[in-house]
Order: structure tokens, then C-alpha cells, then sequence
């Protein structure tokens, strides 16, 4: 029998949900079935390097090239054109033309839909992983030529895959929704809770919160996690706050958090790409964004056993079930959020128990296993 091939389009392999999600459908795609292969378009490489050895195959076409700035107010990344690599990715997709294209993370999507035109490729799928609020008049140009013509539009939530149909007046029979599965295996802590605590500066009986996000102020929200842990620390002044991550705000985030006064409060980490350790210290978990559809942290969160403090983002709530599963509070409520924190710092029972209740919906619902049937069956579909 003959593979189908299916190549994962993807900026770099960063950490990041889509980045994650991107590595498992490599990995997990039944290889009898389908000769998967994943074309990275940067030579950066923050991910676990043992997941990705497991990629079957891995196609690096370095054509953005991200070279680091530090500016007075925050560390970003140029993004560079390489001309002679782009020549050569246009020839790998003409060489491929006859496989199924599915590309992940704006913007990359029009690229692909350009050049699916131009090669007369009708097999091409997206993900789209967030409502894009922030989108202006040129982007929903952009989306309404490219979109129409992509076989299949992914929608990791339910709300999301309505907001789209709706905004790009589509059949609705060309989105699916599928979660992003979580592979289990690799959520495991390494070390102790104890010992990771003592690396990270934490005393062993402190109440800890944490928010793991990428460093972007206004679609991760650590201002209100900011000012909610100034909140929080009237009633419990030994609660400590835990920063992981890494972005352009993160010299800005350092800075609201020496402006507020809590340097002694809150643990600052950078990249981290062993997140089962980083959520082993953690007695509540915080998802501050303002916008969301469903972040594939919170599933591992709850996989795990978290007690989670979100914002109501996108269709955080089609998952998250307030007060069974977690606690859900409005979008830059930092006073909201503080209570929220504060009920589950006075109730260990309480965090027990929603964490358990979290843990079985995921492996009810959310199994890696379970979104790769899905994803195989479209892509035998088209």
C-alpha cells in the first residue's frame, strides 16, 4: 500500500503549544498509513531535542533567519529573509505539489496558500489556534483570498471554529474542531517536587502560582497576573509567583515586576522546555489571556492534576468547567483573578479535587490518540 505524504509546515520549532502539537502529529501519525514529514522554515531550536529525534522525518529549510536585539525597553527578534533558501523552499514545494500541505502558525498560511494556487495543490489544510482579535483590515484580505480556497480549516475549539465560519463566510463542512491531543508519556517530572523547588529559589512549604506563556503582554496577560499577585499577597504574604517563558516583553515584565515591588516574590525563569517539571512546583496554575481558543497548557495542566485559574479567553470554558475542573474569571480582572487564587490557597481538598476531576476529562476527552484518528481520517478524506 502506498503512504499518503503529509508535510507539517511550521516557522521553528520553539516552545509553544502549536510547536508541540506540531511534533506529536509527527510522531504519532501511523506510519503505515502516512510518510510524514516536518519542514521547519528556522534553525532555531528551543524544543526538547529527544522528541524531536523522534520526528520520522525532519526537513529544515532555514529561509527566516531571527537575529537577536536588545533594546533599552525590551529583547526582540528581527526577522530576516534568506533569498537563496526561499528559492529552495519554493522548489520543495513545487517537488511536493502532489502531497497534502498543512501549515501551522500565522502567517505562514498565505505563503502556502500562494503557492498551493500557483502549483494547482488542492489538498491544503491549516490550524488555526486562536481567534485573532487583533487582525486589521490587510490581514482580513489576506484571509478571505486564502482561506476560500484551503481544503480543511482546523479549529482547536468549538467557538473558534463558529467565529471563523462566520468572519470568512464559509461552508461550514470545511472546519472540523479538534483539541489538541496530549501524549502522557511525556509528562512526567523528572526530579522531585522538593529538589525542583530548591533549584528554583522556592521554599518547600511556600504556595506557589505560576504563569507559563510566551512573554507577550497583551495576548498573555501577565500585567493582571502582576497585579492580582500584589493582590494576593495581603492575605498571604508567603506566597511566592512563578514567570516562565520567554518573548519580546520580557525586559518589560521585569520591570512591572520591580515597579510593583515584588522582586523578592516572584521567580522570574527563562525557556523552560520541561514543562512537567515546571508544573510539578506549582499548586495553582494561572492562564491570564486576553485572547485564547483553547491553549494546549491548560490540557496538560489538567492532565496533571493542576489546580487552574483561567480567564475566560476564547473556549477556555468549553474545557474548563468553573468550579468542577477549575475556576474561570473574566479577562483583566486581576481582582477576580486574586480570589480565585486565594480560594484555592485556603482549600487544599478543593485543589485536590478539581484536579482530579481535570485529570479525567482529559483522559475521557483529550488524548493524543484520540485527535490523530481524527486527524488521519480527514487526511485520507482529501
Amino acid at each position: 500500500m502506498t503512504r499518503k505524504k503529509i508535510i507539517l509546515f511550521i516557522h521553528g520549532l520553539f516552545i509553544g503549544g502549536s510547536e508541540r502539537n506540531v511534533i506529536d502529529i509527527a510522531r504519532f501519525l501511523n506510519r503505515e498509513k502516512f510518510d510524514a514529514e516536518l519542514c521547519v522554515l528556522s534553525t532555531v531550536n528551543m524544543y526538547s531535542k529527544e522528541l524531536v529525534l523522534q520526528v520520522p522525518s525532519l526537513k529544515v529549510i532555514p529561509w527566516i533567519v531571527y537575529l537577536p536585539v536588545n533594546l533599552p525597553w525590551a529583547k526582540t527578534n528581527l526577522k530576516l529573509i534568506n533569498p537563496f533558501r526561499f528559492a529552495q523552499w519554493i522548489a520543495y514545494l513545487y517537488k511536493n505539489r502532489n502531497c497534502v500541505w498543512h501549515f501551522f502558525c500565522f502567517p505562514l498560511i498565505y505563503l502556502g496558500g500562494l503557492f498551493a494556487m500557483l502549483f494547482g495543490n488542492k489538498k491544503l489544510i491549516t490550524t488555526i489556534q486562536d481567534w485573532d482579535p487583533w487582525k486589521n483590515s490587510i490581514h482580513v484580505w489576506l484571509d478571505n483570498i486564502t482561506y476560500p480556497y484551503v481544503a480543511k480549516i482546523i479549529c482547536d475549539g468549538y467557538g473558534c471554529n463558529t467565529h471563523w465560519a462566520k468572519r470568512l463566510n464559509l461552508d461550514a463542512q470545511k472546519l472540523l474542531t479538534i483539541y489538541d491531543g496530549i501524549d502522557t508519556e511525556t509528562l512526567k517530572a523528572t526530579k522531585p517536587a522538593g529538589q525542583l523547588r530548591r533549584e528554583a529559589g522556592l521554599p518547600a512549604d511556600a504556595l506557589v502560582a505560576g504563569l507559563i506563556a510566551r512573554f507577550d503582554i497583551k495576548k498573555k496577560g501577565h500585567d493582571v497576573f502582576l497585579d492580582a499577585a500584589f493582590q494576593i499577597l495581603k492575605k498571604y504574604p508567603d506566597a511566592k509567583f512563578l514567570i516562565c517563558g520567554y518573548g519580546k516583553d520580557e525586559l518589560k515584565i521585569k520591570n512591572m515586576i520591580a515597579e510593583k515591588g515584588l522582586g523578592k516574590d516572584v521567580v522570574f525563569m527563562g525557556a523552560r522546555n520541561d514543562l512537567a517539571n515546571i508544573l510539578s512546583v506549582l499548586d495553582v496554575v494561572v492562564i491570564a489571556s486576553y485572547s485564547e481558543s483553547v491553549p494546549k497548557l491548560l490540557l496538560e495542566a489538567m492532565f496533571l492534576g493542576k489546580a487552574i485559574v483561567s480567564t475566560d479567553a476564547g473556549d477556555i470554558r468549553e474545557v474548563l468547567e468553573d468550579g468542577h475542573t477549575g475556576l474561570v474569571v473574566p479577562k483583566g480582572e486581576p481582582g477576580e483573578m486574586a480570589a480565585a487564587v486565594e480560594r484555592f490557597f485556603g482549600s487544599e481538598k478543593f485543589r485536590r479535587d478539581c484536579g482530579e476531576n481535570a485529570r479525567q476529562k482529559v483522559m475521557d476527552c483529550y488524548t493524543i490518540d484520540k485527535s490523530i484518528a481524527k486527524l488521519e481520517t480527514n487526511y485520507t478524506a482529501i
